[in-house]
């Protein structure tokens, strides 16, 4: 189980914000997003990253993005489903977690380039476990909403279902920093067959 105790032992930034570590250090990405629903051009609301390197068994600098919901809808081409608004509502401590530190939605994007470039370099493999969802039906929307297109390759894009390892534990309070770190760990920790095909 993940807990807060465990993510506190990793490398982390201030919200919004990005830690300056060596450049190009780490050769993968973990990406996780909470959304404001579940459709194409779902409005994101947080962003965790983690990069990790496979070969030093190691995860790096975490970065967390809380978007602001207010400048994310000024974009016609970004939606809100109002099941996810209501469940979001329902999580008060949640919600005003997420927006207390929100940044508008071209900042957070910039944000998440920023610690791609700085951490991982110019070709990173960049994961999600479902990459039809977290890249194809939020991040791509949202880049193009503000003028940009994703900041990673195609052909770069992992997806961490297929590895076959199983959704990792965590404590299952919507943080797409702890999902994405337990994934990352999940994927960093591994052996046998899984670590000879990412070294």
């Amino acid at each position: 189980m993940l807990t807060e105790q465990a993510l506190s032992k990793a490398p982390a930034t201030r919200p919004g914000d990005v830690q300056a570590r060596k450049e190009h250090e780490y050769p993968h990405l973990m990406i996780d997003t909470e959304t404001m629903g579940r459709c194409p051009g779902a409005v994101p609301i947080a962003i965790g990253a983690v990069p990790f390197s496979v070969d030093r068994r190691e995860t790096g600098p975490m970065l967390r993005v809380h978007v602001d919901l207010d400048s994310a809808m000024a974009y016609d081409a970004l939606s809100v489903e109002a099941g996810t608004i209501t469940f979001w509502m329902r999580k008060s401590d949640g919600w005003l977690q997420l927006q207390k530190s929100a940044v508008p939605l071209k900042k957070g994007l910039s944000l998440l380039r920023m610690h791609l470039d700085r951490q991982c370099g110019p070709s990173p493999k960049v994961w999600a476990r479902g990459t039809d969802f977290d890249f194809g039906l939020v991040l791509r929307p949202a880049f193009e909403a503000v003028g940009r297109g994703l900041p990673w390759s195609y052909s770069n894009q992992r997806d961490h279902r297929t590895l076959g390892l199983g959704r990792p534990e965590h404590d299952g309070t919507h943080d797409p920093v702890a999902d994405a770190y337990a994934q990352a760990r999940q994927i960093v920790d591994a052996s046998g067959p899984v670590r000879n095909l990412l070294s």
